[in-house]
């Protein structure tokens, strides 16, 4: 977390234990930072949905890049399994939801928690209605604009049903109540559920029916809550118009729709007048012209978040303490300017344009940086020496072919495959039926094997010579020559039993070493198909030059291992006697 107050702490015990959750703290000194702030936290608390583009994007780049599972052996229903949980996890992840969250909305939990209810509203549907009066059918000004409406069937007739005849087609007696009050405080029920609201809460809710004119009015009733029923509408359809900037007559007929009572556009202005005109010859209710100001209070967070960046980047705005770092302007313009498709104000601010605001880690780092660049300077390794050029540093290009993944997993499995191949060209006949221990040849009989090749002073006469060289080569102390001997000894006796061997040490002892020096023992015995290195994780499994448990042996979480599965691990296991796992090595 970046400090970029000297005297507020980022932190603290008593707010951590309280709030058990991440906090953060920041300075609000005017107000436009805290209006920029007050947006940040707005936009990050709601979590907008995804736009449609970039969850299409996001499911086409998952086929782009799984296609391998596509046109891989699994199932249909496993296939589709696996694509559709990388769908989910990637978008989750842009829209920043994390696993709780999503699963209480798999569980049908609620995302927050509220004493109010939010009613929805598509508000253009109402400002098009109360539009459609004053417009003609050769306006070139109106586009033509699709519009969905669900039909019914009454008295033999199909008629569309509308959510805005509920509001037109209202009681007389809320005539003189507005779309937004209409809006907080009704809802079309069917008659059944208007007499049963009736009956558990006589004293709150009332039922008024609708006009004649209405297609539900001889099935439906209107139910109307209290007044402080702690209802508010959700305004959904796009974004309001501003009131102090853009198309100031869509703004007056936009307020007019909502705050001003209505059943067709004629009640909003008379032919003389304006939608300007209107609004500003209607007295509105000073709860309106409220709920007007809060309406643009995004739009003057948004501006403030703007002014905020072009006073930080112009150094009108200092800090006393270490200046902001540019990573966390540019996560507030990530979240913020970039995703807003009606801001109004676009500023690109990159991050080279904060380098006039350097942080201390920034300071220190160039620092360095002029220092290392003087010393090699000074030593003159800043130039190249005429006609000497190491040989890792030859221009030798590869062509690197462009291929799709699941291409490139075959190609990989062939290579693998030949690797397999050449290491199992030496392989014994009777090694895949090797018998380890005492072998009886008739029964009563018993023959004695010892154990010689864990004696120091046991030697094979025939490949004595190389475990020598082999120990000379990579410098085996006293105890991981006792070690790489056991194994080694082992490999060129006749019929030993089971090696079970544990070779343990702290970090940096050689264990490695030993493990390196087994792998040439057995290449230089053409037997290297008589050994496998595993390892837990790939990391360490690259270091050792092995395989990981899950690829060597076939090991998933599916809980089952196909036919074809089980047919590429025995040829993997072919000939295979010694197993290296990690820093443990069992016969």
């Amino acid at each position: 977390m970046q400090k970029s107050e000297p005297w507020i702490n980022t932190f603290m015990a008593a707010l951590s234990y309280l709030f058990r959750c991440n906090t953060d703290v920041t300075s609000l000194r005017s107000g436009t930072a805290i209006k920029s702030v007050l947006l940040y936290v707005t936009k990050y608390v709601t979590k907008p949905a995804l736009k449609t583009c970039t969850a299409f994007g996001t499911v086409k780049s998952i086929f782009s890049k799984h296609s391998d599972i596509i046109d891989g052996p699994l199932p249909r229903t496993e296939k589709a399994r696996s694509l559709m949980t990388k769908m989910a996890n990637v978008l989750s992840a842009k829209s920043e939801m994390g696993s709780p969250m999503i699963c209480m909305y798999l569980l049908g939990n609620p995302d927050h928690y509220t004493g109010h209810t939010f009613e929805t509203v598509h508000w253009p549907s109402y400002v098009k209605e109360a539009q459609h009066v004053w417009t003609t059918d050769n306006d070139p000004n109106q586009p033509l604009e699709s519009e969905k409406l669900p039909i019914i069937k009454k008295h033999g007739r199909v008629v569309g049903l509308a959510q805005v005849y509920d509001y037109i087609y209202r009681s007389s007696e809320l005539a003189n109540m507005s779309l937004y009050k209409w809006v907080s405080r009704s809802k079309r029920v069917k008659m059944s559920e208007a007499k049963t609201a009736k009956k558990t809460s006589p004293n709150s809710a009332v039922t008024v029916a609708f006009l004649p004119n209405h297609p539900l009015a001889d099935t439906h009733r209107t139910l109307i809550h209290p007044p402080h029923s702690n209802r508010i509408p959700n305004l959904i359809g796009g974004t309001l118009p501003r009131s102090d900037q853009g198309d100031r007559q869509q703004y007056c007929l936009t307020m007019l729709t909502l705050f001003k009572p209505w059943r067709n556009g004629c009640d909003l202005k008379m032919s003389s007048q304006d939608w300007n005109e209107s609004f500003t010859a209607h007295k509105f209710s000073e709860r309106h012209l409220e709920l007007m100001k809060n309406m643009n209070i995004r739009y003057e967070c948004m501006d403030a978040r703007d002014d905020f960046y072009a006073q930080l980047k112009s150094g009108a705005i200092t800090f006393s303490g270490p200046a902001i770092e540019s990573s966390d302007i540019d996560e507030m313009q990530q979240r913020d300017i970039f995703d807003d498709e009606d801001s109004c104000k676009v500023i690109d601010f990159g991050i080279h344009d904060l380098e006039t605001l350097p942080g201390k880690k920034e300071l220190r780092r160039r620092a360095d940086l002029t220092k290392m660049t003087a010393e090699m300077a000074q030593l003159g390794w800043d130039k190249p020496l005429p006609g000497q050029v190491l040989p890792g540093f030859m221009n030798h290009a590869v062509a690197i072919p462009q291929l799709l993944g699941h291409h490139w997993k075959t190609l990989l499995n062939d290579q693998k495959n030949a690797v397999i191949k050449t290491c199992q060209q030496n392989i014994h006949p009777l090694s895949s039926n090797t018998t380890w221990g005492p072998v009886t040849a008739e029964p009563g009989k018993v023959d004695i094997v010892t154990r010689s090749f864990l004696e120091a002073k046991y030697k094979s006469d025939e490949w004595e010579p190389i475990i020598e060289s082999i120990s000379t080569d990579f410098s085996l102390n006293e105890e991981q020559l006792r070690a790489f001997r056991i194994v080694a000894n082992h490999a060129a006796s006749n019929t030993p039993e089971q090696l079970k061997m544990y070779m343990g040490g702290m970090g940096g002892t050689g264990k490695t070493q030993v493990l390196r020096a087994l792998v040439k023992y057995f290449e230089a015995r053409g037997e290297a198909h008589r050994l496998v290195v595993v390892a837990p994780t790939g990391t360490a499994a690259s270091l050792l030059g092995g395989s990981t448990y899950h690829s060597m042996f076939g090991i998933n979480d599916m809980g089952s291992v196909s036919k074809n599965q089980m047919a590429q691990i025995k040829s993997r296991l072919l000939g295979v006697e010694y197993v290296l796992r990690s820093f443990n090595a069992v016969l």
